[in-house]
């Protein structure tokens, strides 16, 4: 059952990260003060979208699957 695997510590440290990830890729330019992250994140926004939608799938993944 899926509700028994939502308390897994790694569901809940993936979906975390995913959520930590996605959102710091959605940042526009404006709301990063430092000029050198900005330029990092516009680099490898990609990447870092990348990384969090994974970290969604894997924990999608651990939910559905038995």
């Amino acid at each position: 059952m899926v509700t028994k695997r939502v308390t897994n510590p790694f569901v809940l440290a993936a979906l975390a990260a995913a959520l930590l990830l996605l959102g710091l890729a959605s940042l526009p330019k404006a709301a990063i003060p430092d000029p050198r992250l900005t330029d990092a994140l516009a680099r490898h926004r990609v990447e870092v979208v990348l990384a969090g939608s994974a970290a969604l799938a894997t924990a999608i993944l651990t939910l559905v699957l038995p």
